[in-house]
């Protein structure tokens, strides 16, 4: 169970300034701004590696096959897009993927009918569930492999693109510890 941490409301409204409307969290706000302590890099600067150029350069990553990627625990997104949508972490992208489904769909029963995804109509906060307010509904938080095969799994059924570029941290038990992969597909 992730720690809860309190914050005055001075300091959550000051987050709330270097947050990306309808995407980031709390948590992802903090995220990029260890992110910039650590690295002197905000990820909002950050480009889109295009398809081209990661193909031009393929021995600096790993392409994983989307529909049976590598182990991706320990792995941070560096830039990603669903759609025409910049996914900046593995929480943005199940979110973004959701957010299309309901434009699709139009109505929790016929998003219901086509996500893989733990969700739930309305604001839920218990048991790991996020609430997305743009569409009204939670999801449940999942790990990176799950993650991506449920925004896969929406993909293909709305037709859409989807390239995440990625590096595993310097982590033991990550399956590439140090090193960048490339996970895409298009209809």
């Amino acid at each position: 169970m992730s720690p809860v941490i309190r914050i005055s409301d001075e300091i959550f409204q000051r987050l709330q300034k270097h947050a990306t409307p309808l995407v980031d969290t709390p948590a992802t706000v903090i995220e990029k701004i260890l992110d910039y302590c650590e690295n002197g890099e905000i990820i909002e600067s950050r480009k889109i590696t295009k398809s081209t150029e990661i193909n031009s350069n393929k021995d600096d990553f790993i392409k994983l096959d989307p529909d049976s990627p590598q182990d991706l625990t320990h792995t941070k997104i560096l830039n990603g897009m669903f759609g025409n949508k910049k996914i900046l972490n593995w929480n943005s992208l199940i979110q973004v993927a959701h957010i299309y489904a309901m434009e699709k769909t139009e109505d929790f029963f016929r998003l219901s009918e086509i996500s893989i995804s733990n969700i739930s109509k309305g604001q839920r906060r218990d048991k790991g569930f996020h609430f997305i307010p743009e569409i009204g509904i939670s999801i449940q938080g999942e790990n990176a492999n799950d993650t991506w095969k449920r925004a896969l799994h929406l993909a293909k059924k709305l037709n859409l693109e989807i390239e995440i570029l990625f590096e595993w941290r310097v982590k033991a038990k990550a399956a590439n510890p140090g090193k960048k992969g490339y996970l895409y597909w298009k209809p």
